[in-house]
């Protein structure tokens, strides 16, 4: 297996396959096309991830929003079922024992 790659290695250095590699300017003419290709995709690479941030944080805005929606709506049955009940039985046991207290007095 070692005496085939080292044939192919051979057999692209050789000086006729030496003579069909481009020419220098041909190289810097590719790697000022690559660079450009690379731009492109940096750019196209950006500008997905400033659309997928974008749509995120909108996301995390509305699960925010969700989330207060839902705290205000908990805690208005939580005042509904909880505390005002609790509020009017204080209130009328507090009012009882005014009235128990007057009626001792007199």
């Amino acid at each position: 297996m070692a005496a085939t790659k080292t044939a192919s290695y051979d057999e692209h250095f050789r000086p006729e396959k030496l003579r069909e590699w481009p020419e220098p300017e041909s190289v810097s003419l590719m790697e000022v096309l690559a660079r450009e290709d690379i731009d492109e995709a940096v750019c196209a690479i950006l500008f997905k991830e400033n659309s997928i941030v974008k749509r995120l944080d909108m996301y995390f805005q509305h699960v925010d929003t969700f989330k207060e929606r839902r705290k205000e709506m908990l805690h208005k049955k939580w005042v509904e079922n909880v505390a005002e009940p609790l509020q009017q039985r204080i209130m009328e046991k507090v009012i009882s024992y005014k009235e128990l207290k007057m009626k001792r007095e007199c």
